[in-house]
């Protein structure tokens, strides 16, 4: 796989790659978006959005964090993290609605696990190939906003 587009104009010396390993087929993992069927555009990271990287963040870490797509790993029933999304949903409106339930395929990336409270949040590094229809089995599209 290649990953010019992750290292494309990043700081001399960083290599995201090392921060990630090739995805566990059985693992779940979610992530808000706008559309009603998952697309490229809801798994753009921070800089293809060309969202700019804080100036006191320099390091290889922070510069990979930005080129990384956020996700989070499912570590509990599914059902309890739909309920739980859609209170969430019910605070905070201003959350993207739609959920995407997905698996990540070969040749998609690679992912890096970072422990954040009882959830397990993740990024996926991905590949120059990626492509959502290719790479992410969707399991299931949620619209978080509907009423508990």
């Amino acid at each position: 796989m290649a990953y010019e587009n992750l290292h494309k104009a990043i700081k001399e010396g960083c290599d995201c790659c090392k921060y990630g390993i090739s995805p566990i087929p059985t693992d779940v993992f979610y992530r808000r978006g706008c559309n009603l069927s998952a697309t490229l555009s809801d798994f753009l990271s921070y800089f293809e959005l060309e969202i700019p990287l804080r100036q006191k963040d320099n390091d290889c870490t922070a510069y990979c964090h930005h080129r990384g797509v956020s996700m989070e790993k499912i570590i509990v029933d599914l059902e309890f993290r739909k309920k739980e999304l859609k209170a969430v949903a019910q605070v905070k409106p201003i959350v993207p609605p739609i959920v995407y339930f997905f698996r990540i395929k070969d040749e998609a990336g690679l992912v890096w696990y970072n422990e954040k409270s009882e959830k397990l949040h993740c990024e996926l590094l991905k590949s120059d190939e990626f492509s959502v229809n290719e790479h992410l089995e969707v399991l299931e599209n949620f619209d978080s906003s509907e009423a508990l």
